[in-house]
């Protein structure tokens, strides 16, 4: 061997040894180049798509604040000497909360008297049953009543008349027969027979018209209820009847619901200091059991992934010293480390996620357990309570219903009552008309008659001497007059009926307008009563001051609010407003516009109450029941309900409001989710075989989001479990870039 290297040409040895360090230099070069590539390549984060819970929701800082605020107001127009009180400063029942003058309160106080005795004077006046005025009917009966009794007087003295004036004549004839003055029997007879006739007829007459007076002055007399009008009754009856319904009504709906109110109060004040706490322990404990097993799956899991990327740091110190002493077999040695720690990286990452998912499962599960222990421990009594909401608003509304149904009954028979009324007086008007127009008719038949019967005894008559003419006269003169007479007094009648007619329409006007006014009167007299006990409230406001020497003390207890200052001139602002923290607790929370549009009043928040231990906070349910416009920073401001607990004013809470929850198989963290406008991508790590050997290179796969959380999304498209999706970088990044994985 040794004698064939010597026998080759020194010159081609020298070449050989040129070549294998030539060889060698390239080598070191391009081991060079690769890790200088590699260390000004982009660093990626890598996770692989898992299935994961993904919920979708709302969450931020809220501020709880008292419902039950109490406004204390002083009397108007008081100047405030001193106030001795502050916000944030708790007051009780007897503390002094404020001074005011002495002198400005007795002036005040003389003037609120008054105002109150003028409204006490005002509601009495409202209260006073006038009556109607019947003066109007009560002169009209009296006139009608003249009126007839002036018609009986002349007809009476007409027919008196006419009988002497017939008595006179017939003594003439009679006398003139006797004496044999000319006159013939015949004529005499045909005569009396024609007087006779005449008689019979206005007899008639008179009895026919005081017939038709008779039946006219019953209808006009006679009251509403003596005629037989069954309808008017009837319907008077129902709207009397329905008034009663509506009355007891309204009495019964008031009863039912001061009874849900007072069944409401006493579940309210019922103490559950003594309720059993055994099932809300044992929920503690486990989900403090299941917080600590994932903390410690979290810290075993970190704690392999610090020992491999420790180990992996090694072998990166391994290659560079390596490439340092340019040996080949060192960084063919220090790349295998490298390879084999990187693998024992992602067994560790693996490993640490699979147990934190286990541990997050159960931790989940114990956490909604204690959530539902929490909400049994703190609503023991709560379905009842609901219960007796439920029953209150239940007997409110059927209390208004029945009320409105009782008053739609009211309305309806006051409408049929109204209706009958103006029926009952059509049909009685057209029988008084009916009752006239028959009198008339027989004042004109009789009148009539008489003249026929008149003329037929002035063609009987034989006018012997000239007082026999004048008797004839006379007696047709008594005739005309009696009639005449007779026909003015019935028309007198006639007026009065009428006149009476009129004011008995008027009085019913009247009545109705009465009935309007006292139901005005009433809802005044019912406002002005509540005026009253807000005036008698001030007026006892002042007395009190008067008798404490302007002293102002609290009258409810509770921390101070805002005040008035010391020197302002009380107006229609409270003087105090005081917080009491025994009442009903709400929470507010700013959220963007965008996330409000995603909300609804009677959305479901899950609030944080805090006050726990550190492994274990208690969680609520509220009820989202407010939110407002957007305001200049297109900021709203929810409001969310609070159920009962140990809350207090301005504590600070962490509010979760949940939209959708679902179990989704390829979920990636959210910061893996990029987007241009084309839609949704991720950014995947491939290998591909390069002339520097196997490089890591980015790849595009344009993805669609099926679902999205806080911290999660769920995706679907060209990706799997086996999938390398890059979730971070410490500079830009673009498809076909090569990079590196942080860590190797």
């Amino acid at each position: 061997m040794f004698n064939f290297f010597k026998n080759i040409d020194p010159n081609q040895l020298r070449a050989g040894s040129n070549i294998l360090k030539f060889l060698a230099m390239m080598l070191a070069f391009t081991l060079i180049a690769r890790g200088t590539s590699a260390a000004t390549l982009a660093r990626v984060y890598l996770s692989t798509p898992i299935r994961s819970d993904i919920v979708d929701s709302i969450s931020g800082s809220a501020t709880v604040f008292s419902t039950d605020i109490v406004d204390v107001f002083a009397p108007e127009g008081l100047t405030i000497y001193d106030m001795l009180v502050g916000p944030g400063q708790l007051v009780e029942v007897g503390d002094v909360i404020a001074i005011f003058p002495k002198d400005e309160i007795e002036e005040i106080h003389v003037r609120e008297t008054a105002a109150l005795d003028r409204m006490q004077l005002d509601l009495n006046q409202l209260k006073r049953d006038e009556g109607i005025d019947t003066t109007s009917v009560e002169n009209a009966h009296r006139t009608l009543n003249r009126a007839q009794a002036d018609y009986r007087t002349t007809a009476s003295q007409g027919e008196a008349d006419v009988a002497d004036a017939r008595e006179a004549l017939d003594q003439l004839l009679v006398h003139a027969y006797e004496a044999g003055e000319g006159i013939s029997p015949i004529s005499v007879r045909n005569h009396l027979r024609a007087l006779e006739d005449y008689n019979a007829i206005v007899a008639q007459g008179y009895e026919d018209i005081a017939d038709a007076e008779e039946t006219l002055q019953e209808l006009l007399l006679a009251p509403p209820t003596e005629y037989d009008d069954t309808t008017l009754q009837n319907a008077t009856r129902n709207h009397e009847r329905a008034i009663d319904d509506y009355n007891a009504t309204v009495v019964q709906g008031e009863e039912d619901i001061a009874a849900a109110q007072e069944n409401l109060r006493e579940l309210r004040n019922r103490r559950t200091a003594d309720m059993d706490r055994t099932a809300l322990n044992t929920a503690q404990r486990n989900h403090q059991r299941a917080q600590e097993d994932y903390r410690a799956a979290r810290s075993r899991g970190d704690e392999n992934i610090r020992d491999a990327n420790l180990a992996l740091s090694n072998a990166f110190w391994a290659y560079d010293q390596a490439v340092s002493a340019a040996d080949p077999i060192a960084i063919a040695a220090a790349i295998a480390e490298i390879e084999r720690a990187e693998a024992a990286v992602r067994t560790a990452q693996n490993a640490r996620d699979d147990s934190i998912f286990t541990a997050s499962r159960i931790l989940e599960d114990a956490a909604a357990n204690l959530a539902q222990a929490q909400q049994n421990f703190d609503n023991t009594s709560q379905d009842e309570i609901e219960q007796a909401e439920t029953a209150l608003e239940n007997a409110k509304t059927r209390a208004e219903d029945n009320r409105l149904t009782a008053s739609r009954k009211v309305e309806d028979t006051e409408l049929t009552l109204a209706q009958a009324r103006l029926s009952f007086g059509n049909d009685l008007n057209r029988q008084i008309e009916q009752a006239e127009t028959a009198l008339e008719n027989t004042i004109a038949r009789v009148d009539e008659a008489r003249q026929s019967a008149a003329r037929r005894v002035e063609d009987a008559s034989y006018s012997a001497n000239v007082e026999i003419d004048r008797a004839q006269t006379a007696l047709q003169t008594a005739l005309t007059r009696a009639t005449e007479n007779r026909q003015t007094a019935a028309r007198r009648v006639e007026d009065a009926a009428a006149a009476l007619t009129t004011a008995e329409q008027t009085h019913e006007r009247n009545i109705q307008q009465n009935y309007d006014t006292i139901a005005q009167n009433t809802i005044t007299a019912a406002t002005l009563a509540l005026d009253i006990q807000n005036q008698q409230e001030i007026v006892d406001t002042l007395d009190r001051l008067l008798l404490s020497g302007g002293t102002f003390y609290a009258d409810t207890p509770g921390v101070i609010v805002t005040t008035m200052a010391a020197g302002t001139l009380v107006g229609r602002a409270p003087l105090v407003v005081i917080r009491n923290d025994n009442g009903g607790f709400e929470a507010q929370m700013q959220i963007s516009h965008t996330d409000a549009e995603r909300l609804s009043v009677g959305s479901e928040s899950e609030v944080t109450t805090g006050g726990g231990s550190i492994f274990f906070n208690p969680t609520v349910t509220g009820t989202v029941s407010g939110i407002t416009q957007p305001d200049e920073n297109d900021q709203v401001t929810i409001t969310i309900a609070l159920p009962e607990s140990n809350w207090s004013a301005g504590q600070r809470v962490d509010a979760q409001i949940v939209l959708s929850r679902g179990n989704f198989d390829l979920s990636v963290p959210i910061s893996a989710l990029r987007s241009d406008n084309t839609g949704h991508f991720v950014y995947l790590m491939a290998q591909r075989n390069t002339v520097l050997g196997i490089q890591n290179v980015i790849e595009r796969a344009n993805i669609t989001v099926t679902a999205s959380g806080d911290e999660m999304v769920s995706i679907r498209g060209p990706v799997d479990h086996h999938s390398q999706v890059i979730t971070g970088s410490n500079k830009a990044i673009t498809a076909g870039d090569r990079v590196r994985v942080n860590g190797e």
